[in-house]
């Protein structure tokens, strides 16, 4: 929009109204006032009726005596005249207001939304003149009010997805025997992992671990009916290989053809006898922490032989250590060749075992430096002497304090502690 400024601060409105007439936005030009204090009471000196036609009124309301400055025109239309004082104070103050709404009503009661841009310009001599456009914006609100509505129902029922699932994940538990201790942070409302233990008679406690490609609703569910299954076969007494085989069998009978995938560490612990076995597919090796002190880890036959702390892409959260062709991912192939061979240890009063989901170490600090499978051991090791809820408590804050940025990935963590479990002999993992 131009203007040609005449020498006793006359418009020149040539062309203009032949330009703007059929514009659709309300355009408002004012006659030259001599202080920006008197701009709410400044004479209207060009206006076209397209919107003011949308309102049900005709061009010759700017011509009457009520409503032919900008305050009486603006308030005369304006549902609330507040939203009027308000524009223009800012106005007044800041020389320009841009995209300020504006409710108005129609002759007929109907609410139309305006959308206002105005600037107070100067002129020679030391007056100014306003300039303001303002445009029909109520089909946008609506728009705008729907997505809202449906937005917020979305989040509801995300909101109760994630109350469901986590109810699906167990408290932290103390037996005579074992404490378990529980921690699962998701990074959106839902995710998909799942940690789960099951106590099966009076000797036998299983825990797992799994982390489905994969974020959202669709990972949750999949998570969920992956974790019914594994808990059906626990209660059959299954063995950790035998568990993961079958597993690997339902994937891809169930979801073969839908191009996901999951990492699984499963464990077993007999609290008569000690004996701990364990097995993986396509999962980060556990660690165990000897009541000594002692840190290693209980790597699973799904590792790569004399597996190394380099890292690598191709799991669930995108990084693990390399994995043995034979056990890959549950449903990145028909069949096992074998079940998987199960690894044991004895596991006694004071050992501690901790299972966790790639979430935990594939986290990144302001240099993009990942803190990795290394990085998580050297927090286990400063806080290897506590006990299972404090060293829990303590590898998430650390976690936390060294992760710059929006978590990327859920979070699952699981440890197992030994309080009266016989002690026998006992061989490194």
């Amino acid at each position: 929009m131009a203007f040609r400024m005449q020498k006793h601060d006359r418009f020149d409105f040539s062309g203009f109204e032949e330009v703007m007439a059929n514009a659709l936005p309300l355009v408002i030009v004012t006659d030259p006032f001599v202080s920006p204090e008197r701009m709410p009471h400044a004479t209207i000196a060009y206006i076209n009726s397209n919107l003011l036609g949308t309102l049900g009124y005709g061009p010759d309301l700017a011509k009457e005596p009520a409503t032919r400055t900008v305050k009486g025109l603006l308030s005369r239309l304006a549902d609330d005249p507040s939203t009027v004082d308000t524009y223009l104070e800012t106005l007044k103050r800041d020389f320009l207001v841009q995209e300020h709404v504006i409710p108005m009503r129609g002759s007929n009661g109907q609410r139309v939304v305006v959308q206002g841009s105005s600037r107070i310009l100067g002129l020679v001599g030391g007056s100014y003149y306003l300039q303001g456009i303002f445009h029909d914006v109520t089909l946008r609100h609506q728009l705008e009010a729907s997505l809202r509505m449906k937005q917020e129902t979305i989040d509801k029922d995300l909101d109760l997805a994630g109350w469901v699932q986590r109810s699906l994940i167990p408290n932290s538990l103390s037996t005579p025997e074992v404490d378990l201790e529980v921690r699962y942070v998701p990074a959106g409302h839902v995710g998909g992992d799942y940690v789960d233990f099951e106590h099966v008679g009076d000797d036998l406690v299983y825990l797992s671990v799994c982390d489905v490609s994969g974020h959202g609703v669709a990972a949750a569910l999949v998570a969920a009916r992956v974790n019914s299954e594994v808990k059906r076969w626990m209660k059959e007494r299954l063995p950790p290989s035998q568990i993961a085989a079958s597993l690997n069998w339902f994937f891809r009978l169930h979801f073969g053809t839908r191009g996901i995938f999951l990492s699984i560490f499963i464990a077993r612990l007999d609290v008569r006898t000690g004996e701990l076995t364990y097995v993986g597919a396509g999962h980060p090796p556990a660690f165990l922490i000897r009541a000594s002190g002692n840190l290693s880890r209980a790597t699973s036959s799904n590792l790569s032989p004399g597996a190394s702390s380099s890292l690598s892409p191709g799991a669930p959260g995108g990084l693990i250590e390399s994995l043995s062709p034979l056990y890959p991912l549950v449903g990145a192939v028909d069949r096992f060749e074998r079940l998987p061979e199960e690894m044991g240890t004895k596991f006694g009063k004071g050992d501690k075992l901790i299972l966790y989901t790639d979430g935990l170490f594939e986290v990144f600090d302001r240099r993009r430096k990942l803190l990795g499978l290394e990085g998580l051991m050297k927090i286990l090791r400063r806080h290897r002497d506590k006990e299972a809820s404090d060293l829990a408590s303590s590898v998430l804050s650390e976690v936390e304090a060294f992760r710059v940025g929006h978590r990327q990935d859920d979070i699952s963590l699981l440890i197992l502690q030994g309080r009266a479990i016989p002690r026998r002999s006992q061989s490194a993992p």
